[in-house]
């Protein structure tokens, strides 16, 4: 599962975000590194109170998910402030993963920090983003991350954090311990203080879904700008875990997505345009790399695949193995030109 497009009820013009660190924030902080994005009127949140800032995002009609330690502090709850769906919003109760230890170091914390906001009424104007269930996240995978955190030029006058959110690319470079890890070499963006909490989105079907949600950063803040720090390692929590399972299924308002019965598809599309593209490269080592890579990702799809779409499948890895194997970059073509006419055959089908 690849990120592909994100539906238009997120937003419109996503580019690059900044994420995350953890706990109290300044509530001028935003995102460090691409470009801004009008978020006020989604699904994704501003949380905001007199002493911090984090991000969440509308998973039910009035459950906002965000991390545990943006909710787990000593403010009542008539101090949050939730900006949604192009509204104001108060907060009725809060809630966090019992396995979460607010004491404990952020990093060894960071697995179980997953919080829930209801709030005091429905959110009207704008849709839920369903969780991903059925269909773990793996490692190169692409992702969309979204946050109201710091960036460089968080110190800048006449902000309003309620139309300046941001929005950018994450690769997955790790999911050991129940965490979604990237960092700012593989994403081209980075996240600081005020991102905590933000969203973690691909793509199914079409289909938006929120996969994870951000915990804890190496970048760090001072005088409400956000400076990276290393790598920038920010890890998200992954909401398939089991933890993550147990606690979400105390809220019957959140929505899922089971991704099953729309991976064949999605990814039967991403293979037809990685194939077209293998098809132009010019160097035979080049060639033999691309389609190596391709034909890993169609043996993944095996599980997907039932009947004659199966069959249709595993002509096409064939087919690719062929081309992988070929003698010559002419004869390589070949079979990828046949293996393209089974993955378009397939696509069809589902």
């Amino acid at each position: 599962m690849k990120f592909r497009s994100l539906v238009p009820t997120i937003l419109i013009g996503l580019v690059l975000l900044g994420a995350p660190h953890s706990h109290a924030q300044d509530v001028r902080a935003r995102i460090y590194g691409g470009e801004f994005a009008t978020l006020y009127n989604g699904p994704v949140a501003l949380i905001v109170t007199s002493t911090f800032l984090c991000t969440g995002i509308l998973v039910g009609s009035r459950e906002v998910l965000t991390a545990a330690h943006c909710t787990a502090g000593d403010e009542s709850d008539s101090e949050y402030q939730v900006f949604v769906g192009g509204g104001q919003y108060g907060v009725s109760t809060r809630y966090y993963n019992g396995d979460y230890d607010p004491s404990a170091d952020d990093f060894d914390a960071a697995p179980y920090d997953l919080g829930i906001l209801l709030l005091n009424s429905a959110v009207t104007g704008t849709s839920p983003i369903p969780v991903l269930v059925g269909d773990p996240v793996g490692v190169g995978e692409s992702t969309v991350i979204y946050g109201y955190g710091a960036n460089e030029l968080s110190g800048l006058p006449d902000r309003d954090p309620r139309q300046e959110g941001k929005v950018g690319q994450a690769v997955i470079i790790n999911t050991a311990g129940g965490l979604l890890t990237s960092n700012h070499l593989t994403a081209g963006a980075s996240v600081c203080s005020g991102d905590s909490g933000g969203p973690m989105i691909q793509s199914v079907g079409g289909r938006a879904v929120v996969v994870g949600t951000l915990s804890v950063g190496l970048n760090t803040t001072q005088n409400g700008f956000c400076y990276l720090a290393g790598d920038g390692e920010f890890d998200y929590v992954n909401l398939q875990s089991s933890t993550s399972r147990s606690f979400l299924a105390n809220f019957s308002g959140i929505t899922y997505l089971a991704a099953d019965p729309q991976r064949l598809r999605s990814g039967t599309g991403q293979l037809v345009s990685k194939i077209r593209s293998a098809s132009r490269v010019g160097r035979s080592s080049d060639f033999v790399k691309r389609v190596s890579s391709i034909l890993t990702k169609a043996k993944g799809l095996r599980a997907y695949a039932s009947g004659s779409k199966a069959s249709v499948l595993n002509q096409a890895i064939r087919q690719l193995g062929a081309a992988a194997k070929a003698r010559s970059l002419a004869s390589g073509k070949r079979s990828l030109r046949k293996a393209l006419s089974l993955m378009q055959s397939l696509y069809a089908m589902t």
